[in-house]
C-alpha cells in the first residue's frame, strides 16, 4: 500500500500545462488507455483533486488538524457520574437482568466502588447471568431457532466435516 501511494504521489507531483498529470489523466485529457475515468468535479474527482492539494502543499500550508485540542476542555469536564445507588442497579440489571437486593445497594452504598469486586463475584455466579450471557450472544450469533437445534449443537463442532479424532485436522 505504501509503494501505491509513493507511486500516486509521485504522479500526482508531475505537471501537464499546469496541472497534475494525475488529475488530468483521471480526467481523460492525457490517454490511458481507458475512457475517462472521473468527471471534472466529481466526488471522486474532488477527493482526489484534495490529495493532488495535500501531496503539493509547503509544509506550512499543510492542513491543520480537525481538532484543535489545546483550546477544549478537559475530557471529562462536565460528566456527571452516576450515584452509588445508579450503579449497582446498573450492573445488576446488565448483568443479571434484575434490580439490586437491598442488601447489594448497601453494600455498595457503603463501601463505594469497592464494594462493586464482591457484587460482581456474585453476579457472575447466578444462573441469571448465565440466561443474561446467552441472550447476549444469541442476539450475536442468532441461535436460538435455528432449524430447531439447540444452542449446543449449532455451537458444537461436533457435527463438523472436519472433525477427525485426534489432533486437529487442518483440512
Amino acid at each position: 500500500m505504501r509503494h501505491n501511494r509513493d507511486a500516486f504521489a509521485r504522479l500526482a507531483a508531475m505537471k501537464f500545462k499546469d496541472q497534475s498529470r494525475l488529475l488530468v489523466k483521471a480526467t481523460g485529457g492525457l490517454s490511458h488507455g481507458g475512457a475517462d475515468v472521473l468527471k471534472p468535479d466529481s466526488k471522486g474527482h474532488l477527493i482526489l483533486a484534495e490529495f493532488v492539494r495535500r501531496v503539493n502543499a509547503a509544509p506550512s500550508t499543510a492542513p491543520r488538524p480537525i481538532v484543535d485540542d489545546k483550546n477544549l476542555p478537559p475530557f471529562f469536564d462536565g460528566v456527571t457520574m452516576l450515584t452509588r445507588a445508579v450503579c449497582s442497579g446498573g450492573v445488576t440489571l446488565s448483568l443479571a437482568g434484575r434490580l439490586p437486593t437491598d442488601a447489594e445497594r448497601s453494600v455498595v452504598a457503603d463501601k463505594g466502588l469497592s464494594g462493586l469486586p464482591p457484587l460482581l463475584d456474585t453476579l457472575l455466579k447466578e444462573d441469571a447471568f448465565y440466561d443474561r450471557l446467552r441472550e447476549g450472544f444469541n442476539d450475536i450469533f442468532l441461535t436460538v431457532g435455528l432449524d430447531g437445534a439447540t444452542e449446543a449443537e449449532v455451537l458444537s463442532y461436533e457435527h463438523s466435516p472436519r472433525r477427525v479424532a485426534g489432533p486437529r485436522s487442518t483440512t
